[in-house]
C-alpha cells in the first residue's frame, strides 16, 4: 500500500492529482488515508504515459501541451485540497485578532522556555517595583514591608515545626504501640516475666 505522497513521487505528479485520481476512483480509506496499491499505480502511470506532454519536431524549443483531462485533474484536486483545507479550519475557532502559528518541537520547547523565563523576570521586576516604591514613600514602608516578609516566613516556619511535632509524636505513639505488643508476646512464650521487666 502506497501513500498520496508516495504515489506522487512515484508518478512523478503532485499529490493533488493523485487526490483526485483516489476521489474518481473511489479508493478506499482507512483511518481517513487512501488504500493505494500497485495496480492502482501501474493504471495511473499508463493513463499519464497516453496523455505525454507533445513536443514540436523542428530545432525550436519545446513547448509543453496539455491536454484538458490532465487541466480537469489538476482542477480538481485543487478544489479538493480547498474544501478539505476549509473543514480543517472549521474546527478551529478563530476570531478576526487571532492567528495560527505553526512550531516545530523544538521552536515551540525554546518558546515555552522564554515565556518561562518571561513570568519569572515579570515577577522579580513587580517585588523591585514595590521595593522602589516604598523606598520613595519612605524608610517606614520598607521597614513594614520587610516586617510583613519576616512575619509571612516566621508563620511558615512555624507550620513547619508543628508538623514535624506531630510527625514525633505520632512516630513515638507508634513504637509504644509495637513495644507493648513485643512484650506481650515475650511475656507470652515466656523469654521474660512480667514482674521483672523494665522499660
Amino acid at each position: 500500500m502506497y501513500s498520496v505522497k508516495e504515489t506522487a513521487l512515484k508518478l512523478e505528479v503532485s499529490t493533488r492529482a493523485v487526490q483526485k485520481r483516489c476521489k474518481r476512483d473511489n479508493i478506499r480509506k482507512k483511518d481517513n488515508k487512501y488504500l493505494i496499491t500497485d495496480e492502482h499505480v501501474e493504471k495511473w502511470r499508463l493513463e499519464i504515459e497516453s496523455n505525454e506532454p507533445q513536443t514540436n519536431q523542428t530545432n525550436e524549443p519545446l513547448f509543453l501541451v496539455r491536454t484538458d483531462s490532465q487541466l480537469d485533474l489538476e482542477i480538481e484536486a485543487l478544489k479538493l485540497e480547498n474544501t478539505e483545507l476549509k473543514e480543517e479550519l472549521e474546527q478551529y475557532e478563530i476570531t478576526e485578532n487571532e492567528r495560527i502559528e505553526v512550531f516545530t518541537n523544538e521552536e515551540y520547547q525554546l518558546f515555552e522556555k522564554r515565556l518561562t523565563e518571561w513570568r519569572t523576570l515579570q515577577k522579580d521586576i513587580e517585588h523591585q517595583q514595590e521595593l522602589f516604591k516604598a523606598k520613595e514613600e519612605g524608610s517606614e514602608q520598607v521597614i513594614e514591608h520587610y516586617k510583613k516578609q519576616f512575619e509571612y516566613q516566621k508563620e511558615q516556619s512555624s507550620r513547619i515545626l508543628e508538623i514535624h511535632e506531630r510527625l514525633i509524636q505520632a512516630v513515638d505513639k507508634q513504637n509504644n504501640i509495637i513495644l507493648q505488643k513485643q512484650v506481650m508476646e515475650a511475656v507470652d512464650k515466656d523469654i521474660i516475666s512480667k514482674d521483672n521487666w523494665k522499660r
